[in-house]
């Protein structure tokens, strides 16, 4: 697909209006010094999230979704790319996969836990593990659903059913980002599976998993070198990468001489300082991508909050476990 920066002007425009309801640091740092949960979602509700007065850790869930759901329709109406919104609603789909997979073994109910937020309904996803009938389903993504489904019902190992519904998460990313037409998203895929890939290595480290399970768990997509990060050199795979500094925290953290929370939120940072290049952009479609990317990232930061708060966890423990 050829795109034009021009074809993005009305859709920037339009995003630059709504990237001024993000909260900003002042905003997360209010919520972080908050005396109560109630406190912190009175923020939430000036935001635009409705009305989260109550504080609790359901009800700004449900909003969180609410702000989702408007953000979906935001860019349906704005962008005629689909491929741009579904690199970030595909892994929806596979979280719904995944419990219901996982769900049906341990006898537990798992609609209330799937998401409405991906390219297929969650109603689909539960009538294809009922039936076996995949029809519904992208043709990957059915391929990996009954792989995965056969795999767990066989062997009971969740490792390896995620095995397979990851790989084919990346390869259907891949190919939406190249339908994309743009080189800024291929980039963040990229960028993304490096990120799986390296938090897989150094997990599968400190979990004394064999080579051959890391080998098969890495994903397509990425740049760092597989041959390094199967023999655990995690900064020698990542040495021309923006991922160093989490190689750096990764090699503490699999010898288990520290807690992955700093591992972590240096992964996540590398995808959001990605994502700061399309400040500077007049229009195209990078400041579309940069605010569904933004949106997602508040997500997190709004329920590591609301989750500190429901812990009853200082201000300071709060913003130690932030990615902003």
């Amino acid at each position: 697909m050829k795109i034009k920066d021009t074809d993005y002007l009305y859709a920037t425009m339009r995003v630059r209006a709504n990237e001024k309801n993000l909260l900003t640091e002042r905003d997360v740092s209010r919520m972080c010094d908050a005396k109560t949960a109630s406190e912190a979602a009175k923020i939430l509700s000036d935001a635009g999230y409705g009305d989260v007065a109550g504080g609790s850790f359901s009800d700004v869930s449900a909003a969180i979704v609410r702000m989702r759901e408007k953000t979906g329709k935001l860019i349906d109406e704005i962008c005629e790319n689909r491929a741009i919104f579904d690199v970030f609603a595909l892994k929806y789909d596979f979280h719904n996969i995944k419990t219901v997979i996982k769900a049906s073994l341990s006898g537990t109910d798992a609609e209330r836990l799937l998401s409405d937020s991906g390219t297929v309904s969650k109603e689909d996803i539960i009538s294809a593990y009922r039936t076996g009938d995949v029809s519904a389903l992208p043709e990957k993504m059915g391929k990996a659903f009954l792989e995965a489904r056969d795999i767990l019902s066989r062997t009971g190992d969740a490792c390896l059913a995620d095995i397979a519904l990851d790989r084919a998460y990346f390869e259907m990313l891949i190919t939406a980002a190249e339908s994309s037409g743009s080189e800024f998203l291929r980039g963040y895929v990229s960028l993304l599976a490096d990120i799986a890939n390296l938090r897989t290595a150094v997990r599968a480290a400190r979990q004394g998993r064999d080579d051959d399970i890391l080998r098969r768990a890495l994903v397509p997509g990425g740049k760092l070198r597989t041959d390094a990060l199967l023999v655990r050199d995690f900064i020698g795979a990542c040495a021309s990468s923006p991922l160093l500094g989490a190689a750096e925290l990764g090699e503490i953290a699999a010898k288990n001489n520290g807690t992955l929370l700093e591992f972590e939120r240096a992964l996540d940072l590398a995808g959001i300082e990605y994502m700061k290049a399309a400040r500077y952009v007049a229009f195209d479609e990078r400041p579309i991508i940069a605010y569904i990317a933004a949106r997602e990232a508040e997500e997190m930061t709004v329920r590591i909050i609301m989750a500190g708060k429901a812990e009853g966890l200082s201000a300071d423990e709060i913003k130690s476990r932030l990615r902003v």
